[in-house]
């Protein structure tokens, strides 16, 4: 149950993983065409150039570029994240459950960056603007 202001959200939570003989599937059968559709091209322009406040895009950059860059504008801010982290462009701290995580791709990075459903937005939105300012570190 997901608590949004007054009111309580049931979310249905399923296990994840391929589906081998026995599991059970990652979405039901059918939608597949749906997620299809909410994907996006990882390979398109991160545009307006130099506006990257207003991208949604896959940007990728050198380790040496990563390093490189003015820590005061990029990564976990202030209030987000103890003090030594500020700055980080990833969770250093809290990754145990990374090798656990099934790849749903095939190739490529093992992410897939889409849009999220309706009934996704629907759900998370409003809890996350409630939740923001109290639950940071």
């Amino acid at each position: 149950v997901v608590r949004s202001g007054q009111r309580d959200k049931l979310v249905k939570v399923q296990p994840c993983g391929g589906v081998g003989e026995g599991e059970i599937p990652l979405w039901d059968e059918g939608r597949d065409k749906e997620f299809e559709a909410l994907t996006h091209d990882h390979s398109a322009a991160c545009l307006p150039a130099n506006e990257s406040r207003h991208w949604s895009c896959v940007k990728y950059r050198t380790r040496e570029e990563v390093l490189a860059r003015n820590k005061t504008e990029y990564g976990f801010l202030e209030h987000e994240v103890s003090k030594n982290r500020v700055g980080d462009t990833y969770d250093k701290g809290y990754t145990r459950q990374i090798p656990q995580i099934p790849m749903v791709t095939q190739g490529g990075a093992g992410y897939l960056k889409m849009t999220m459903t309706d009934r996704m937005k629907e759900i998370l939105i409003d809890w996350y603007k409630e939740r923001r300012e109290d639950s940071m570190i």
